[in-house]
């Protein structure tokens, strides 16, 4: 039995199961119509179309689909096609299609698409690969490239629980298992990791040009990780002398980490294998990027897969944090832009680069209207690419418009799957943001094109440690759904919405959109991106924290990188179960909001900007003027009572009486000032009045406080009328502020 075979009748059992609620039939009928339109693709890839048409009758298939769902299989045939496919492991059950991939990443929760729409999708893409002649490892990931765009939101049965497994999960890990065929179904799992992706990518001191190393340094780390898991498959492979591995092996890919299930192999080869990989990587970057390569023991696939994980997770947690391996650099050179010393300088652009810098430079470069990205077999001199080897795979990156000369070995489809057979090339999804803003002779745009400040966001999604965890527990299947969820979301999302968004396309910069994580540098629309980012995610009952900052463009990224991931774990702090943004500081406190009032924030400051305009003249001006002193009296109550809740949330018991009745007095004394500026400029105060909550109006601030001020009689009640109160100041205090320094300082102040 020929564990190829075992891997390919797993794949195309799932998709027949699919393709029979459209077609009707039996799963095993639908899988032999694919296996015909295959059959000269799978003798080209070393796969005896005969055999895998036998395996579909036996019982192996089931058996490997019930280790991957962590249970085992009852056939019931199909009951409800409308049945959606339902998330059962995120805080709240979504449910959501069935539907095609893109359909989701445009459409969110919401999406659905009838079966004969997914199964002509299916079918569109088994007839083009029917065409290709491809080697084993080509095969696999065009096979699994297929199944990801058509099945992930598809259930992969529609009796039962079984609308709780998404097909293309099941079939991704049901044909790992089956490769432990290889190793009598013994497996181990391997955890590559990339160590400390945002100090990587913020290592710059300076900004002139920094936006194009930026995003040429997030492109590169997808690529390493790509790379990474490759040679992992590639070298194992050679020094075995067979085919033991391929792409579905590979669980997880994405923000930095790989995760993969393999047979498990001797011993030495795959500890000298991972070995080479670590020093590779450190003398190829010269130490600036290392990977850290752990594996678990040995496990037999009836082993919990959560089990075998996290042993794999503590070896690397030891590998990564219990040694250091020295890397000396003896060059005298310093790098211009990350400033540190380099063997290898290369001059780029009137600069002095280390190789990392180099490389990232280059790809920043295409970056700005990415249209090919592609694995060739040799390096590629031609006009509008750029060709680079990373640990020893060649790729070639081109701007859109360009047309490749040569024939790739594997075209990374950067939005959505697109296979000819005109081109005899595997082919895998590779979502990335293709776009960057550019000035008026197509140049990218560096930070000071926005003028005289910027806002950096961070974000990071909440709990998910305890999240991936609680997955694993479930079954490798559900573990690939998790994963497939995370990248709908923080890639393939984000860039779709950046590349449909006009406002966008001058003035934000998506510097790396990866896993869980989300860094984003523009004017105030990188606001909204952000907003439109976490409620995708709240869609899917995933909370998000973010760390926001209004600096000066000229600042070095490093400093702000530091400042916003310190603002980014305050909000974690604040609570995780909702999405909390640290907005800004009042100069004594934090204004930590919620995402919808963010998105109310956001549509103000975008509502001033248009009407700009109409704030011009004595009236305009009289009424701005009225509303920065509202503001600064608003914001002074915001410093007390944030102060005050400090103190009545003080867990070590001990409330400090005699402070909390200065505070207390002082907000009497602002509350009192606030009143008495807004009715003595009543005539220019209605507009402003307008823009306030009803509470914070000077007939109803006094009963608005009086539950604050009762604060010795009912401290719950006092708590509950404080969280109240700081939200609606803190959106008012966010409002003006950053409207003025956002728009106002871009309009009065030179670049």
């Amino acid at each position: 039995m020929s564990a190829k075979s075992l891997v390919v009748s797993v794949i195309l059992y799932v998709m027949g199961r699919v393709r029979s609620r459209a077609r009707g039939g039996d799963p095993i009928s639908n899988a032999k119509h694919y296996i015909e339109i295959l059959g000269n693709t799978l003798r080209s890839a070393g796969v005896d179309p005969s055999q895998v048409s036998n395996l579909l009758e036996s019982q192996e298939v089931p058996r490997y689909i019930g280790v991957a769902i962590g249970g085992s299989v009852v056939d019931q045939g199909e009951c409800d096609v409308n049945k959606p496919l339902r998330i059962p492991f995120i805080r709240r059950e979504v449910s959501v299609g069935p539907a095609l991939l893109m359909n989701v990443v445009i459409n969110g929760a919401r999406a659905r698409d009838d079966y004969g729409t997914i199964v002509n999708e299916l079918d569109k893409y088994v007839e083009s690969l029917g065409g290709l002649r491809l080697d084993w490892e080509l095969l696999i990931t065009t096979l699994i490239s297929i199944a990801k765009s058509t099945l992930t939101y598809v259930p992969y049965s529609t009796c039962g629980d079984g609308n709780t497994y998404s097909a293309y999960a099941v079939a991704h890990a049901a044909a790992a298992y089956a490769s432990t065929a290889f190793s009598k179904d013994k497996y181990v799992i391997v955890v590559a990791d990339i160590v400390g992706i945002q100090d990587i990518i913020s290592r710059i001191n300076r900004t002139e040009k920094a936006m194009r190393q930026l995003k040429g340094r997030s492109i590169l780390i997808n690529l390493l990780q790509h790379a990474v898991a490759t040679r992992l498959i590639r070298d194992i492979n050679r020094k075995l002398g067979v085919d033991a591995l391929s792409p579905v092996n590979v669980l997880v890919n994405t923000g930095g980490e790989v995760v993969m299930l393999i047979p498990a192999i001797d011993e030495d080869v795959l500890n000298g294998v991972i070995e080479e990989l670590e020093d590779e990587v450190a003398r190829e970057f010269e130490g600036r990027v290392r990977v850290v390569v752990a594996r678990s023991r040995v496990h037999s696939i009836s082993d919990n897969f959560g089990d075998a994980l996290g042993e794999a997770y503590g070896e690397r947690d030891n590998r990564r944090y219990g040694r250091w391996k020295k890397f000396i650099i003896n060059g005298k050179d310093l790098c211009d832009m990350c400033h540190m010393p380099t063997e290898r300088p290369i001059r780029v652009d009137n600069q002095t680069l280390c190789p990392f810098c180099a490389l990232a430079h280059r790809i920043g470069g295409v970056s700005r209207r990415l249209g090919t990205l592609a694995e060739v077999a040799s390096p590629v001199n031609q006009p509008g690419c750029e060709s680079m080897s990373i640990l020893g795979i060649n790729y070639v990156v081109c701007l859109e418009g360009v047309r490749l000369g040569v024939v790739p070995r594997i075209i990374y489809d950067l939005d959505r799957l697109s296979i000819s057979s005109a081109i005899n090339a595997g082919h895998a999804l590779f979502f990335l943001n293709t776009r960057m803003p550019t000035d008026e002779f197509g140049e990218l745009k560096s930070f000071e094109d926005l003028g005289s400040v910027a806002v950096t966001v961070k974000s990071d999604a909440n709990k998910m440690g305890d999240l991936k965890s609680k997955v694993s527990k479930l079954g490798a299947a559900q573990y690939v759904l998790f994963s497939q969820l995370l990248i709908t979301i923080f890639d393939a999302y984000g860039a779709m919405l950046y590349m449909n968004t006009p406002n966008y396309s001058d003035s934000v910069f998506i510097v790396y959109s990866g896993g869980d994580d989300l860094v984003v540098v523009g004017n105030h629309y990188a606001l909204d991106y952000l907003v439109r980012i976490v409620k995708r995610a709240n869609e899917f009952g995933i909370n998000v924290a973010s760390g926001a900052m209004v600096h000066d463009a000229r600042l070095p990224i490093y400093l702000v990188w530091h400042d916003t991931e310190e603002r980014l774990n305050r909000a974690k702090d604040m609570g995780r179960d909702e999405s909390l943004v640290y907005l800004l500081d009042t100069g004594k406190s934090p204004v930590i909001l919620n995402i919808d009032r963010v998105r109310d924030v956001v549509n103000y400051i975008e509502q001033r900007h248009a009407w700009a305009g109409e704030l011009e003249g004595e009236e305009g001006e009289a009424s701005r003027t009225l509303m920065y002193k509202v503001t600064t009296h608003l914001t002074r109550m915001y410093d007390l009572l944030w102060e005050m809740r400090e103190v009545l949330r003080d867990k070590r018991g001990s409330k400090d009486l005699t402070r909390l009745n200065e505070l207390r007095r002082g907000l009497v004394r602002e509350v009192i000032n606030y009143v008495y500026l807004i009715n003595r400029n009543s005539r220019n105060a209605q507009g402003i009045l307008n823009e306030l909550p009803k509470n914070l109006h000077p007939s109803n601030i006094a009963s608005t406080l009086a539950p604050i001020l009762r604060s010795q009689d009912n401290q719950q009640e006092a708590l509950k009328a404080l969280d109240g109160l700081l939200n609606d100041l803190g959106v008012i205090v966010a409002r003006i502020n950053l409207y003025r320094q956002l728009l106002e300082k871009q309009q009065t102040m030179p670049t």
